[in-house]
């Protein structure tokens, strides 16, 4: 599937990642591509943005370590919140990212470095996939 066919419609994206860098690139992609996407840097910043949002996301896009909770701890506390799909991603390939207890849940993992193509058809693929707790 290219480029064109994963154009997003709006959706509300939350991007959590610490690394200036990589926060802004899958901003703009996604941004680029159709979605809205509003982004934080923090755990701490991810649930005052989710909060300040009335929780209103269709995906939380989290890198896996972030400097104050795992991605599964924050994704774990805003899952109280709300319904939404989640989508993990990590540069770390070994039992530092604890990874295991997420895919037991069938979170979606993509390996960093990823370049548009795979970001894009990743987030296409969470969203599409059926949610418990979603729609009615």
């Amino acid at each position: 599937m290219g480029v064109d066919a994963l154009q997003g419609a709006g959706e509300r994206i939350l991007v959590v990642e610490d690394q200036d860098v990589v926060r802004m690139l899958a901003s703009d992609i996604l941004t680029t591509h159709g979605y809205i996407v509003m982004a934080a840097g923090s755990a701490a910043e991810a649930l005052a943005v989710f909060e300040r949002e009335g929780g209103r996301f269709d995906l939380v896009f989290s890198d896996v370590i972030l400097p104050d909770l795992t991605g599964l701890q924050l994704v774990d506390e805003l899952e109280r919140r709300g319904t939404f799909a989640a989508l993990f991603a990590s540069g770390y390939a070994d039992e530092k990212t604890n990874f295991d207890a997420g895919r037991g849940r069938r979170y979606r993992f993509l390996q960093k470095p990823y370049d548009t193509l795979r970001l894009l058809q990743a987030v296409h693929d969470v969203l599409a996939a059926p949610r418990p707790g979603a729609g009615a």
